[in-house]
């Protein structure tokens, strides 16, 4: 990594990863606060920059931290959570513990951006076939279904890009 870290940023760190080794999953924001004897707005400040720095990356949920390894952080590959299933055109969120991550170049990743697995065959007549991940600019999202997900065709331009694993 080219920007070094301070000390504080080095210590935030090791105890991410010593909380993983001992856990199993990740800490929240508050739990590090304690880890670490600070607030937990000024440990949210750090883990910003330690997401601009490549060290880690955060999907906006309470353990949704993820280190990144060396390697990936030089390759300039990005780990995304997938966090909803879309089944019928409707997008509905995936429990914590059935979420799974990818790795995207750094290019392609911009705020706002939701990552959503197609579980079934109903989108195949527009291409879209079960196991892609759409990549959506939630921004862009203007409502929601009365089953509680989000309709997919609620504006337009909100999905930015499939992703067809082989």
């Amino acid at each position: 990594m080219s920007t070094p870290l301070t000390p504080r940023q080095k210590s935030i760190l090791d105890a991410l990863r010593r909380y993983f080794r001992q856990r199993g999953y990740m800490p929240t924001v508050r739990d590090l606060a304690k880890m670490v004897k600070s607030a937990a707005s000024t440990v949210q400040q750090h883990l910003e920059r330690l997401q601009t720095k490549g060290w880690i990356t955060h999907d906006g949920s309470p353990r949704g931290i993820a280190l990144l390894s060396q390697k990936k952080a030089e390759a300039k590959l990005w780990p995304l959570v997938v966090t909803h299933h879309v089944s019928r055109g409707i997008t509905k969120p995936i429990p914590p513990g059935q979420r799974r991550f990818i790795s995207l170049p750094l290019v392609a990743i911009r705020p706002n951006l939701m990552v959503a697995e197609v579980v079934d065959t109903s989108l195949h007549g527009k291409g879209v076939h079960q196991g892609d991940l759409l990549l959506i600019d939630v921004r862009a999202h203007s409502g929601k279904s009365k089953s509680g997900g989000h309709s997919m065709n609620s504006s337009q331009g909100r999905i930015i890009a499939l992703i067809r694993l082989l």
